[in-house]
C-alpha cells in the first residue's frame, strides 16, 4: 500500500489531502487499482470531480480514462487497467458544479513511467495548481491561451450560421442549452475513443442564442496530453432532451482545434486580452 499524495495549494487556506492507492493482482493481464483516502481536518476536498488517465508510454494514442465525482468517490472505488507501461496524469476541481472551479493537476511518480504487471505496485501522485503550469505553452495540461494564467480558461461557445471559417456570423434563430464533459473511456488508436459511463459532466448551462460565455473550465491540453472532451446540446433548460446532431466528441481533446477546423466545423481561438477561449461551432442542428 502506498500514499497517493495530494497537495492542494491555496493562498487563503493551508490544504493537504491524501489518497492511498494499492494495486491488487488480477488474472488475464490486468491490474486492479484501489483509491483509498485519508483527510486531515484542514484539507480542501476536490468535490468538483477527479479524472485519472493512464496513457500508454510507448503509444500515446492508447490509454484509459477514469472519472470520479469527487475525491471521496475516488476513495471508495477501484478501477481495472490492462498491464503495461503508462504515464499517469490526473485532473481535479475544487467546488461544485463539476469542472467549473479551480483546477489542479498531477503526475504519477513525478512523471516517471508507471509499470503495471498484475502484482502489487505503488505510485505516488502530487496534485497542485503549480503542476498545471497555467499559461505555459509547453505544459502538458494547458496551453498559453487567454490571459487567465491562474486557472484553466473558461470556454465561450459561439454558434455560427455560416461556414465562413474562421469568421462566424452568430446563429440567433434557435435557443439551446449545453453540457460539457471530460470523457472517461478507452482510447484504442488515434481518433478512436470509446466513452463510458465514467465521465465527468458539467451542470446544464444557461441558454445559448448565438453565443455564451460559460463557467466551464475544461483543460485545453498540450502537445503531450490533451483529455478527451464531450459537448452535448439540449433543447430544454434541464438538459434532458438532446438536440439531434448536437453531439460533439473531441477524441484528441481541444488542443488540435487551436488553429485548424475539423471538417470546417470547429474552430478554437483566444485573445490575449480576455480570460476565456472561444469554441466556434460551424454546424447547423
Amino acid at each position: 500500500m502506498k500514499l497517493f499524495l495530494l497537495l492542494v495549494l491555496s493562498l487563503t487556506l493551508p490544504a493537504c489531502g491524501k489518497f492511498k492507492e494499492k494495486f491488487g493482482r488480477l488474472e488475464d493481464g490486468y491490474t486492479r487499482v484501489y483509491l483509498q483516502g485519508e483527510q486531515n481536518p484542514y484539507a480542501v476536498s476536490l468535490v468538483g470531480g477527479v479524472m485519472v488517465y493512464f496513457i500508454d508510454n510507448g503509444n500515446p494514442n492508447l490509454g484509459h480514462a477514469f472519472a470520479f465525482a469527487s475525491e471521496s468517490d475516488a476513495n471508495s472505488r477501484s478501477v481495472v487497467v490492462p498491464n503495461g507501461n503508462y504515464k499517469v496524469y490526473t485532473l481535479g476541481f475544487l467546488g461544485t458544479p463539476n469542472i467549473e472551479n479551480q483546477g489542479y493537476c498531477g503526475f504519477g511518480d513525478g512523471g516517471a513511467v508507471v509499470n503495471l504487471s498484475g502484482s502489487a505496485k505503488s505510485v505516488s501522485i502530487a496534485m497542485s495548481t503549480g503542476n498545471c503550469n497555467f499559461g505555459n505553452a509547453a505544459a502538458p495540461f494547458t496551453t498559453a491561451l487567454g490571459s487567465d494564467y491562474s486557472d484553466n480558461d473558461k470556454i465561450e461557445l459561439f454558434l455560427c450560421s455560416d461556414n465562413a471559417y474562421p469568421g462566424c456570423t452568430a446563429a440567433t434563430g434557435n435557443t439551446y442549452y449545453v453540457k460539457m464533459s471530460l470523457l472517461g473511456g478507452i482510447k484504442h488508436s488515434s481518433g478512436a475513443f470509446t466513452p463510458n459511463a465514467q465521465s465527468l459532466y458539467s451542470s446544464c448551462s444557461s441558454s445559448i442564442t448565438g453565443s455564451l460565455l460559460t463557467n466551464f473550465r475544461v483543460p485545453i491540453g498540450g502537445t503531450l496530453f490533451s483529455p478527451p472532451v464531450g459537448l452535448q446540446f439540449y433543447s430544454d433548460s434541464l438538459c434532458n432532451t438532446a438536440v439531434p446532431g448536437g453531439t460533439f466528441t473531441f477524441v484528441e481533446g481541444l488542443k488540435y482545434y487551436s488553429s485548424v477546423a475539423s471538417g470546417a466545423s470547429i474552430y478554437l481561438n483566444s485573445a490575449t486580452s480576455v480570460n476565456y477561449t472561444t469554441l466556434k461551432i460551424y454546424k447547423s442542428f
